[in-house]
């Protein structure tokens, strides 16, 4: 089975999302509420993670996966022990991220609110929600929160031009 690279996204950037995102919090109202919840479920996060195996690095520097690779994602919990996977909205953000162990690598992958609906909304998942910037704006988007958002919006798939079909914010 051949190996597969990983795309780490270092130069990825919301600053639509954090506007809205300051907007709703200076003026909570529900157009700023909505406007915060299109562009979050549209953007693209970097999400900090082990991989197991650690991936191969080839000639370009591109991270290479071997087939099998178990991905952990690093959460972060609250006082009540619930746990919440984490969103940076860009580099920086993930930069003040020192959740690392003794000997171990934590890799930034590019996730969507999409991956984290099939993460957390999983009838056996251990994550309450996820955190969006936890070190700064700290934005938790729990369970409760995402049901409601997918109860009250329609995920919009897209044909691309190989038949496949997409959501949105999953950056094709």
């Amino acid at each position: 089975m051949a190996k597969r690279r990983i795309l780490l996204d270092q130069d990825l950037n919301n600053f639509d999302l954090i506007v809205a995102l300051k907007t709703m919090q200076g003026r909570p109202s529900p157009q700023s509420q909505g406007d915060f919840i299109n562009h979050m479920i549209h953007s693209r996060f970097l999400t900090p993670a082990v991989l197991d195996p650690e991936p191969e690095q080839s000639e370009k520097g591109e991270l290479i996966l071997s087939p099998g690779t178990k991905i952990l994602f690093r959460a972060v919990s609250n006082a009540e022990k619930k746990a919440f996977l984490i969103a940076f909205t860009d580099a920086k953000e993930a930069e003040k991220n020192k959740m690392e162990k003794e000997g171990e690598i934590t890799h930034t992958v590019v996730t969507t609110y999409l991956d984290f609906c099939n993460i957390i909304l999983n009838e056996h998942s251990p994550y309450s929600g996820f955190v969006i910037n936890p070190f700064s704006e700290n934005v938790i988007v729990t369970r409760e929160i995402m049901q409601d958002i997918n109860r009250n919006i329609k995920v919009r798939q897209v044909p691309l031009n190989n038949g496949k079909k997409t959501a949105p914010g999953d950056g094709n």
